[in-house]
């Protein structure tokens, strides 16, 4: 190849032909720089004129070479030109004030620049993306008009979100282009990730977190055991964050993110602790109660408890209560009813709001019941006192589950005078809320029913909406009535049985009231 260009360089030498050494030549080939002395000619016997036109053709090539490194150079800034006049399109968007031709002008902008923009541009529009202009649109597109500004502002969020999750599968991306989820970098994609939690729906299809959290926690491909043994403390709480915004894949490595939990634990704050109390609750990350880690796990957070009862911020309590409450270990459950004494004695519990304090008894709502000892008395009668004096206001706050289990913990534990009219006055809040969002609601009111039964109390308005409602029963073909399917089987997607959770509760009541 090398001779071939020097044979094209020198055809203007009237059809002359000089040898150069092969050495020479990869030098002049390889430096355009490179100078040919007179005395080096006069030794190869051609005259100076010849040279002399080598060296001119020489110079015109270094010319040309040092044109394509200029155009090269120019070409690599006005791409960054464009990311940026991009971004800053983006930042600067309003749907209220730009025009349709606009909108379209800034789509066209964005499929051209979009292949070519490096990681840190792509984080940076993501972030755009959470401004005010975009989030009303991304967010509200359910009530908003389908109109060519909204339906486009749809389109380039697409865009962008299926770039994204391109360039975290495929391998052929460039190295300044490609989001990696290696061992040294996958913690670095969670601040791109939380930019996507600001813009995206919670557990949307598609999701560009939901690939990255379910492709780091892979039990199948062993991806959950390379990654998450090299999780800082920061990390993994964010990662725990990230969580509870998708839906995990069955095949996501629950045990390794408690495993996880317990590791880290020691290097954690009280907020770190509350945000990852409140995933595992969320997904409902639990082991069963004689598993070694549950152990661990549960002991360190009474532990933590009884440490920083003082100090511990409502929010945090409720959390860290709420992973403790399932399959609570039987033999810490005096441990936790000491604690419940404590704020009672030394007058904690009004530091507290009910929501809390409601949590606080869900953890041993189960334990001790032959001798009805599973919460301390002084404790539960100061949270039923605590909503006597203004009912309907602070059973308002409680959602429908919640309120699920303050009327067990009082059917189970402590079924006295003022605990019954603090579940009876609940009656119109749960016949208001099953009218308005069943879906939400009546498996909860199914519970606190059957809770009002064991204390012989039955609400004849309440169960007749109940068992009329078309999410319990179904028209039968014989002209009654029979338990819907939902009840029946643990999903309407497969026939897993689900009748020991809340169908089962179901027939129970039904036979108590016949």
């Amino acid at each position: 190849m090398s001779l071939l260009l020097l044979r094209n360089v020198l055809s203007p030498l009237n059809q002359k032909t000089i040898t150069f050494p092969r050495s020479v030549c990869k030098s002049v080939i390889s430096n355009p720089t490179v100078k040919i002395s007179l005395s080096t000619c006069s030794a190869w016997n051609h005259p100076p004129s010849e040279v002399h036109h080598v060296q001119r053709h020489l110079g015109h090539g270094r010319e040309l070479f040092s044109s394509g490194v200029e155009q090269g150079h120019n070409g690599q800034v006005a791409v960054e030109n464009a990311a940026e006049d991009l971004i800053k399109t983006f930042q600067d968007f309003s749907p209220c004030q730009v025009s349709d031709e606009e909108i379209r002008e800034m789509q066209t902008k964005l499929k051209m620049n979009l292949r070519n923009i490096c990681y840190d541009e792509i984080v940076d529009l993501v972030k755009a993306l959470g401004g005010d202009g975009w989030h009303d649109v991304l967010r509200q597109d359910d009530i908003l008009p389908d109109t060519f500004a909204n339906h486009t502002v749809k389109e380039m969020f697409e865009e962008i979100r299926r770039q994204c999750n391109l360039r975290l599968r495929s391998k052929r991306v460039e190295k300044e282009k490609f989001i990696s989820l290696s061992n040294e970098n996958f913690q670095k994609v969670f601040e791109l990730c939380h930019h996507w939690a600001a813009v995206e729906k919670s557990k949307s299809r598609g999701s560009f977190i939901s690939l990255v959290v379910n492709k780091i926690g892979d039990q199948e491909t062993g991806s959950s055991k390379r990654r998450f043994k090299h999780f800082t403390k920061d990390g993994f709480v964010s990662f725990c964050v990230l969580m509870r915004e998708v839906n995990l894949y069955k095949d996501f490595h629950n045990y390794y993110c408690i495993v996880k939990f317990v590791d880290l634990f020691p290097q954690m704050t009280e907020n770190d602790i509350g945000h990852v109390c409140c995933t595992f609750n969320h997904h409902n990350l639990t082991l069963p109660p004689d598993h070694p880690m549950n152990l661990i796990l549960k002991t360190r957070l009474l532990d933590y408890l009884i440490e920083n009862i003082a100090s511990i911020h409502p929010i945090n309590l409720s959390h860290i209560c709420l992973t403790l409450a399932p399959n609570f270990p039987v033999y810490l459950a005096d441990k936790f009813i000491n604690f419940q004494a404590c704020l009672w004695q030394e007058k904690l519990m009004d530091r507290q709001d009910t929501k809390t304090l409601v949590s606080v008894v869900s953890v041993t709502s189960l334990a001790n019941l032959y001798t009805r000892t599973g919460v301390n008395k002084n404790f539960m009668d100061s949270l039923v006192d605590r909503m006597m004096k203004n009912t309907d206001n602070e059973i308002t706050k409680l959602n429908t589950k919640e309120l699920s289990v303050l009327a067990q913990v009082i059917s189970l534990q402590r079924d006295t005078p003022k605990g019954r009219a603090v579940v009876l006055s609940m009656t119109s809040l749960l016949m208001q809320r099953l009218a308005g969002r069943p879906k939400e609601n009546v498996k909860s009111i199914i519970k606190i029913a059957l809770h009002m039964a064991h204390m012989g109390m039955y609400d004849t308005e309440l169960l007749e909406q109940l068992f009329m409602c078309e999410l319990v029963t179904e028209p039968g073909r014989g002209g009654g009535r029979k338990i819907a399917a939902g009840l029946k089987f643990d999903s309407l997607w497969h026939n897993k049985g689900g009748m020991d959770r809340i169908g089962g509760d179901l027939l129970q009541l039904q036979g108590m009231m016949e």
